[in-house]
């Protein structure tokens, strides 16, 4: 819906890493801290989808990041040729089907990580001086503004802010 969002990828799971390597990765996939979700994509064509799936899942919830929003993502879809399978698939809370290489699924994908980002927001209204119009640019960058009205004293915007933006806005909310 106009947003800009910032995907990072983590390095690929291998089962049964040498215990080294898994402990060299674990810098790499803390970051997914800061994340605000998480895209769990998983290759759909695999023989061993539930194994590599689970896997992810538990190094997820030993980095205590269960808590985190998460869409399955399946993959591939395009080398899956009985639609009974892609439906079971689909079976799992906050899934998708996509095929990345055949550009299929990829809007169905972008609404849900929209319906997720829009569950993370406040439709907030704000008062903004007039000396202070730089922050209506900054608002553009970093929210979802939906209404911009210059009235007499002030310009009154009504927004969707992050919690992490609220506060950075705090002083601008009305009511």
């Amino acid at each position: 819906n106009g947003r800009e969002a910032l995907l990072t990828d983590t390095v690929g799971f291998i089962q049964k890493l040498p215990h080294q390597l898994v402990a060299a990765f674990r810098a790499t996939l803390e970051e997914i801290s800061y994340a605000d979700m998480l895209l769990h994509v998983v290759d759909a064509s695999s023989p061993l989808l539930q194994e590599q799936s689970d896997a992810v899942l538990q190094v997820v919830t030993e980095l205590e990041l269960s808590n985190k929003p998460l869409i399955t993502v399946f993959n591939k879809i395009d080398q899956i040729d009985d639609p009974e399978q892609i439906s079971d698939l689909l079976l799992q809370k906050d899934s998708v089907a996509i095929s990345a290489k055949e550009n299929i699924g990829l809007d169905r994908l972008l609404q849900e990580i929209e319906k997720v980002l829009d569950s993370q927001t406040v439709d907030t209204e704000l008062l903004i001086p007039y000396n202070d119009t730089g922050i209506i640019s900054q608002l553009y960058d970093c929210a979802v503004v939906h209404n911009v009205d210059y009235q007499d004293e002030a310009i009154h915007v009504k927004v969707s802010l992050t919690p992490e933006l609220v506060k950075r806005y705090s002083i601008y909310i009305t009511g």
